[in-house]
Parts: structure tokens; C-alpha cells; sequence
């Protein structure tokens, strides 16, 4: 006969769990503590008769500063190869040939386009 497995909630020592609860650790938290999921501390919780939390004050955040947008250089002129492949469109086949012209592969002029294109 094989012996049953111990529950989640054997393993939450309750005094620890009133300590943590009181103190305003979340239930995610101390179920890390407990090595247990969150459910199973809320769970426990709800049978010790801890008072439950309200979710709008466990999930309300500062609201973020405003932060001014940073100033952008000015854009570095283009090398040749860079210019073609920007001109090219992104085009396969004008890709192909603006590698045949400056002697690099097709996959550097696609390299390229996907740093210039914007």
C-alpha cells in the first residue's frame, strides 16, 4: 500500500504564515517561502481567518513620471554602399544586384537594408 503524499498545505507552518501576512508579503511571495504555490497560501489563509487583501491596493502602482523625449542626433550621413541598398527598396532583386556592385554578399546588402530602411 502505497503511503499518501502530503498536502500543499502541510507544509505552511501557520504561526510563519500570520507573520508574513501581517507584515504584507504577498501570497505569491510566501508561497516561495513555503515552497508551495500562492494558491495553496491563500488557501490557508482563508481557514486561519487571516482578514483578506484588497486586490486594488496589492496591484495599484505609482503612476509613472513624464520624461521628456531624448534629442536625437542628426542622422550620420550615409555610405555609398547604404545609400544604393536604402535606394534599392528592400527589393530582392535590386538587393542582389547592389551586392554585385560593391562586391559584398546578398546577405550583407539585406544586413544592411534592415539597418538603413528606417
Amino acid at each position: 500500500m502505497a503511503m499518501p503524499r502530503a498536502s500543499t498545505i502541510d507544509r505552511i507552518d501557520p504561526e510563519r504564515l500570520r507573520e508574513l501576512w501581517l507584515a504584507g508579503w504577498s501570497s505569491p511571495d510566501i508561497g516561495v517561502e513555503f515552497n508551495c504555490s500562492y494558491s495553496a497560501v491563500s488557501v490557508m489563509a482563508r481557514r486561519m481567518g487571516l482578514p483578506p487583501r484588497s486586490k486594488s491596493a496589492l496591484r495599484r502602482k505609482p503612476a509613472p513620471r513624464l520624461v521628456a523625449a531624448p534629442v536625437r542626433a542628426p542622422a550620420a550621413p550615409l555610405s555609398p554602399l547604404e545609400a544604393d541598398v536604402k535606394q534599392s527598396g528592400g527589393r530582392w532583386a535590386a538587393l542582389a544586384a547592389v551586392a554585385v556592385a560593391h562586391g559584398v554578399t546578398a546577405t550583407k546588402a539585406q544586413q544592411v537594408w534592415h539597418l538603413v530602411r528606417r
